[in-house]
């Protein structure tokens, strides 16, 4: 345990927080306040990612349709941007404990970042691959509805739907993505 305190001590002072601060934000919460920040992580993306998913698992888009469900996607209520600096701090830590392969940490790290800055594409996005490498695809398949949210027009967030939906069992959400990665290069 000394030798983590002393990596994330260092890593601390190098963005110029205490090593208490870290320490608070990294392991302050019990089991418990894990699990509710668990639960408000759910309910905070819940309903625009499964409204997302069922559009998905509706029925499978043709290629002269692909535009219009972009369109859709464009049409979800974006979230406001939250702690900029503190998000990007635990980006910064969680892409650490992800190079280290400490994919459950990356996940925690992760998703306070998202928590923090909702409107941050790049905590929703690694949480999805954290997720995903922590076989945990619901929440990895959550994230990556949520960033796809945010930018439907990234070729690389489709990837991540379309292996989170794959692992899920969602088939038609799976094709969906398949389509659209064929298609999205012609898309403008």
């Amino acid at each position: 345990m000394a030798c983590q305190f002393k990596k994330f001590s260092q890593s601390c002072r190098v963005v110029t927080i205490t090593p208490i601060v870290c320490l608070a934000l990294l392991f302050g919460s019990t089991v418990q306040a894990q699990t509710q920040s668990q639960s408000t992580f759910t309910e905070l993306t819940q309903v625009s990612t499964e409204s997302l998913l069922n559009v998905l698992n509706d029925r499978i888009y043709k290629v002269s349709e692909i535009q219009e469900l972009l369109n859709v996607i464009l049409s979800y209520p974006r979230p406001d941007v939250g702690q900029i600096q503190m998000a990007d701090q635990l980006n910064t830590f969680g892409t650490k404990a992800f190079n280290e392969k400490n994919y459950a940490l990356a996940v925690k790290l992760f998703g306070r970042a998202a928590k923090a800055n909702p409107a941050n594409l790049a905590s929703w996005c690694n949480l999805s691959m954290a997720s995903f490498e922590n076989k945990d695809f619901k929440i990895a398949q959550t994230a990556a509805l949520q960033a796809l949210i945010l930018q439907p027009h990234y070729r690389d967030i489709w990837i991540l739907v379309k292996n989170a939906c794959e692992q899920n069992k969602h088939e038609t959400c799976q094709k969906n993505a398949e389509v659209v990665l064929q298609e999205l290069q012609y898309i403008k």
